[in-house]
């Protein structure tokens, strides 16, 4: 699922090389 126009994949979540504020902020709405 695209989310936010990023594909995140279960356990691909930890790939994502972002900030942590807006990790935290763009994981959230992808997890619901």
């Amino acid at each position: 699922m695209i989310s936010r126009g990023i594909t995140i994949k279960p356990g691909q979540r930890k790939t994502i090389t972002l900030p942590a504020p807006i990790r935290k902020v763009t994981i959230k709405p992808v997890k619901h």
